[in-house]
C-alpha cells in the first residue's frame, strides 16, 4: 500500500493524502450494498477513520481521516465484508457506475467479467463504465464505455465523445472488446474520448463487428429525493457527506423496513430499494 499525493484519485489500495489524513475509496459492487454492508462500512469509518464519509459523483464512498497504520486493517476488513475485490489490480479497474433504479443484471455481469479479464488491468485507473438500465436515464453522466438497456431484448453501446452508438446482442462482451481495442490502439490516448477523436466511433465499432448509428439523445432525468419508484426511496446527503453514526442508523432503519439493497447514485443520494414510501 502506498499513499498518493493530494490531488490523486484515491482508491482502497492507494489512498490519497489530505489535510485530515488519508482518504480511501470504496466502490460498491454494481453500485449497491446491503443494509448490513452499509452498517459495516459505517463501523469501519468510525473505527479506522475520523467517522466522516463522502458519497462521490461517481457513486463511490470515501472514508476520511485514516492514519497510515490503519490502512492495512481497514483494507482487510473491507475485503472480508465484500466491499472490495481482494486483487488490487482488479479493484483499480472496477469503475462501474450503475443506474440506481436499474434492472440489476448488466452491472453484476460486467463486474464479474472485468474481474476475470486479467489483460484489462492495464486500463488507465480512471477508465470507467456506465450501466444505464433504468426506466429513466442517467442523462449525461460521463463514462468511457456506456451500456444502455433501452427495452427488453435491445441494448446499445456508446462511447464518450461520440455522436454514434451501436446495437449489441451481448453488451458486456462487446464492452470488454471495446476496452481491449482501446488498449491495442491507444498510442498515448488516456481515455476513450481521445481514441474517438482520433479514429472515429464508427471505425471503432466496426473493428469489433458492430454497426454504428446516430446516437439518441441522453434521456433527461431528475436527481429526485423522496419516492422515486413504487418500492424505492431516495435520501440525499448534503454535499455528499454523512457521519458514520447517522449512516449506521440509516442502515439499521433500512434493515428494519425490509430494504433489499442500498443503491448509490451519482447525485449523491442513497436509493433504498424494496420499501414503500410511507414507512420510509
Amino acid at each position: 500500500m502506498t499513499a498518493g499525493v493530494k490531488g490523486w484519485c484515491p482508491s482502497l489500495y492507494r489512498p490519497m493524502a489530505a489535510g485530515d489524513g488519508l482518504i480511501a475509496r470504496i466502490k460498491p459492487m454494481a453500485g449497491r450494498l446491503s443494509a448490513g454492508q452499509t452498517a459495516l462500512l459505517a463501523g469501519l469509518a468510525a473505527r479506522y477513520g475520523n467517522g466522516r464519509l463522502e458519497l462521490t459523483i461517481r457513486a463511490n464512498w470515501q472514508v476520511r481521516g485514516l492514519a497510515p497504520e490503519q490502512v492495512p486493517p481497514f483494507i482487510a476488513a473491507a475485503v472480508a465484508g465484500g466491499l472490495a475485490h481482494r486483487d488490487p489490480a482488479v479493484e483499480t479497474i472496477r469503475n462501474v457506475l450503475c443506474h440506481p433504479l436499474g434492472g440489476g443484471h448488466l452491472g453484476p455481469r460486467l463486474e464479474a467479467a472485468l474481474a476475470a479479464a486479467a489483460d484489462l488491468t492495464a486500463l488507465p485507473a480512471k477508465f470507467g463504465f456506465v450501466v444505464d438500465d433504468g426506466d429513466a436515464g442517467l442523462g449525461p453522466v460521463p463514462g468511457d464505455i456506456r451500456l444502455v438497456a433501452r427495452r427488453p431484448g435491445e441494448a446499445v453501446l456508446a462511447l464518450d465523445g461520440a455522436d454514434h452508438e451501436a446495437v449489441s446482442a451481448d453488451p458486456v462482451a462487446d464492452a470488454l472488446a471495446l476496452a481491449r481495442l482501446f488498449l491495442g490502439r491507444r498510442r498515448g490516448a488516456r481515455r476513450m474520448r481521445d481514441l474517438v477523436a482520433r479514429d472515429g466511433a464508427a471505425a471503432l465499432f466496426a473493428a469489433i463487428g458492430l454497426a454504428a448509428r446516430p446516437a439518441l439523445p441522453a434521456a433527461a432525468t431528475l436527481a429526485a429525493i423522496g419516492p422515486v419508484a413504487d418500492d424505492a426511496v431516495a435520501f440525499g446527503l448534503p454535499f455528499g457527506q454523512i457521519a458514520a453514526p447517522r449512516l449506521a442508523a440509516l442502515a439499521q432503519a433500512a434493515a428494519t423496513l425490509g430494504c433489499t439493497a442500498i443503491h448509490l447514485s451519482p447525485w449523491r443520494s442513497l436509493v433504498l430499494a424494496g420499501i414503500a414510501a410511507a414507512p420510509a
